[in-house]
């Protein structure tokens, strides 16, 4: 039964997409996609519920189908695709990178003889079982959305009577397919061809729209993964090299304390630090922001940017207490600071949202680094609560957008009035991320526990970079709530797809993080299991740990005690006077104006402070991807350096 539940949960994305790929009539396909939603948030419960011990798949379990050579010939397909692209659009770097992983997988077909038969296809631990939940449920719920905000997003493209729905949904929905394969992969040639093809999806919707902008930027998202799936072939091969096996439980075992395998590890870090986005190749997220919402949804929460931290996590092991994972938590913890910096320096909405992003990623590599038994668990606990909250975010300024036109939170000042639904959605977005007890802050009071075995300047550079992502989701959540009291309120009208998506998102903000103790037992503990220790004591209140205690349900209670408080203080004073802003005795004869220079009355505007002088993109984002690239070169030449004093790989 579990066999074929993953076949479903990978395969069927790739053959429900392939029917949405021929299905331009909009009603055939939406049931197409709606009945993929159902069945893979259905069968990834279903599947975790029965899994819960972890499962060892072995390619003898599929008679007569040989899925290796199935995986290696798609593998030349997909790099002969890319290459395509990159011919038609004359992007000579994608043409290079593509051409020689094609060259390094005939090297390694023809000389290196692996025997592929002997490597278990699936481990489906614990970490993989979170990671197929998140793929599944988030990942269907951003396509539902999809439904009705692609149509919205055409009439205002102008481009509803070319409709490339077809092309999109198919798209969205074998992206799904190829994150669970990559997550439940153990053969690590897998792990790089469902790698790979993440990429060319993500290039796919980068450039729906075909404008030049999206163009551009997808390609540039093409090029950049590519260099990351070239990193991450050439690791493949260094480990085959020294280990002569591709499965990826066997390797972690045998590289812990290997020093001559730190290179094949720093090579596997730095696919993932592309992936995920970090300095100094976050410009193709960055660029993505271009793309309609659904697809930045999906790149920053459940799909692409999750894979650098999922590989990051997931190697931990192999290179605990080592010069890299030094490295990787300075790398961590820099990228955690600096991005939320900018972040703080922004005034669009999916900027905002994207440096944000890049930011908790960093956070999440920095436990990776760590690598101690709250470090990962604060670093599993992150991924799930980043991904819900950031979908969530995601969606609502996709609806706000639609109807106000803009994404620049300034204009967003008084949308409670006509949007107060998403209005409230989008502030329990951001409550989910700064406040306790909230997995986000969760998450980061674990992590700086973890520090706290480190030294006190990591735990001082936490904290730091917490603080600065308060100021930036405050500052939001106080715009979206200021306006005055005075007229009525219009609810928004939201078709029921959207509303669903948008609803479902905010309860599992809620109750995933009431069932965090719950989730740490039943999912974190198992994962954890190799360190001999348990972190944390749960009991019925929440988590209690040897250097403080996070009380989750009486905290819960608290903030909802306030916010019925609230609700029952603005009825009760209902009647409110619109009162004009003092500007020292300077008003002007009309409402909100005032006499400034040369006796000229101006309008009163009002604005955050950005910070102008140094959270900005002009002021610090070439200084910070300097230091971040000088840490990635003390990477990669000290693990270089590391091999070649044992004895190197030749």
């Amino acid at each position: 039964m579990l066999h074929s539940m993953l076949a479903i949960l990978v395969v069927m994305p790739f053959i429900m997409g392939g029917i949405c790929l021929f299905l331009k009539d909009n009603k055939y396909r939406n049931m197409i996609i709606v009945i993929n939603s159902v069945v893979l948030i259905s069968v990834s419960i279903l599947f975790v519920f029965l899994n819960q011990r972890g499962m060892l798949f072995s390619s003898a379990a599929i008679p007569y189908f040989d899925v290796n050579l199935l995986i290696e010939i798609l593998d030349y397909i997909l790099l002969g695709v890319i290459s395509y692209f990159g011919f038609i659009h004359k992007h000579w770097g994608i043409i290079f990178l593509a051409l020689a992983q094609v060259l390094v997988l005939i090297l390694f077909s023809c000389l290196i003889m692996v025997p592929t038969e002997a490597v278990p296809l699936v481990y489906a631990d614990s970490f993989a079982n979170i990671m197929v939940l998140i793929v599944s449920i988030i990942g269907s719920l951003i396509c539902l959305f999809a439904i009705p905000y692609m149509k919205k997003h055409e009439e205002h493209m102008h481009i509803s009577n070319r409709t490339r729905q077809h092309y999109f949904f198919a798209v969205m929905i074998m992206f799904l397919g190829s994150m669970n394969g990559l997550v439940l992969s153990n053969n690590i040639l897998h792990v790089y061809f469902f790698f790979e093809f993440t990429s060319l999806c993500s290039f796919l919707l980068i450039g729906h729209d075909r404008t030049f902008a999206a163009t551009r930027n997808a390609l540039k998202a093409l090029w950049m993964n590519s260099l990351g799936a070239l990193s991450l072939l050439i690791a493949v091969i260094l480990f085959y090299i020294q280990l002569e096996t591709l499965d990826i439980r066997l390797i972690i075992d045998q590289s812990f304390g290997n020093t001559v395998l730190l290179l094949p590890l720093t090579m596997v870090c730095l696919a993932a630090f592309i992936k995920s986005a970090q300095p100094p190749f976050q410009s193709w997220l960055l660029g993505a922001m271009v793309a309609p919402t659904p697809t930045s949804a999906l790149l920053h929460s459940s799909t692409m940017v999750k894979v650098g931290v999922y590989l990051a996590l997931r190697f931990s092991p192999a290179y605990l207490d080592s010069f890299l994972a030094v490295c990787i938590a300075i790398f961590g913890a820099f990228v955690f600071v600096s991005n939320a910096l900018l972040a703080i320096g922004q005034s669009n909405g999916k900027k905002i949202l994207a440096y944000s992003t890049i930011s908790n990623l960093g956070l999440i590599f920095a436990c990776a680094g760590i690598g101690t038994v709250e470090a990962i668990t604060a670093g599993v606990f992150l991924i799930i609560f980043h991904a819900v909250s950031k979908a969530l975010l995601f969606l609502c300024v996709g609806t706000i957008e639609q109807k106000i036109g803009s994404r620049d939170i300034e204009d967003m000042r008084g949308v409670y009035r006509i949007m107060p639904i998403t209005t409230i959605l989008m502030l329990i977005g951001i409550i989910s991320i700064i406040l306790p007890p909230f997995g986000m802050l969760m998450g980061k009071w674990i992590a700086m526990e973890a520090a706290s075995t480190i030294s006190l300047p990591v735990i001082l550079i936490l904290a730091f970079g917490s603080s600065a992502t308060v100021i930036y989701w405050a500052r939001w959540a106080g715009v979206l709530t200021s306006f005055d009291f005075t007229g009525k309120v219009s609810v928004e009208k939201l078709t029921f797809l959207t509303k669903f998506s948008l609803f479902i998102l905010c309860m599992l903000a809620i109750f995933l993080s009431l069932s965090s103790p719950y989730i740490f037992s039943v999912m974190i503990i198992p994962l954890v299991s190799i360190f001999g220790v348990t972190p944390f004591e749960v009991d019925s209140i929440g988590l209690i740990g040897y250097q403080g205690s996070f009380w989750i349900l009486p905290i819960f209670i608290v903030i909802l005690f306030g916010v019925l408080l609230s609700i029952y203080l603005f009825r009760k004073d209902n009647i409110s006077r619109k009162v004009r802003p003092f500007m020292c005795g300077v008003n002007g004869a009309d409402t909100d104006t005032f006499i400034g220079p040369m006796e000229r009355e101006y309008k009163v505007k009002v604005s955050n402070y950005y910070f102008m002088a140094f959270c900005t993109e002009t002021a610090s984002l070439k200084f910070f991807n300097v230091i971040a690239l000088a840490i990635l070169a003390f990477m990669i030449g000290g693990s270089i350096q590391f091999s070649q004093v044992v004895g190197g790989f030749w």
